[in-house]
């Protein structure tokens, strides 16, 4: 898909900076079942950091702005679920 190919292409054009918030492994998956298949697909495993530093690096249409803000979230319940799981 053309907006992970922009991402990636993102994370490889700043890598040595996504790397001052630590290491970036790579994975290559085959296309999901059932879908029309394909060349496997390279992802980047991102931390919370390097999440934000990528969504910092993208233009704000209305797609973005609604990504930053759900994966914000995400990683809030993330940590504030964990927090409360360790306290129990």
């Amino acid at each position: 898909n053309n907006k992970h190919k922009n991402s990636m292409a993102l994370i490889e054009r700043y890598l040595a900076k996504f790397e001052a918030f630590g290491v970036v492994p790579f994975q290559t998956d085959k296309p999901l079942a059932g879908t029309a298949g394909g060349r496997p697909e390279r992802f980047a495993l991102l931390n919370e950091d390097q999440a934000f530093f990528l969504l910092a690096l993208s233009r704000n249409n209305d797609r973005v702005v609604d990504l930053k803000a759900d994966l914000i979230m995400a990683f809030r319940e993330a940590r504030y679920g964990y927090a409360c799981l360790v306290l129990e």
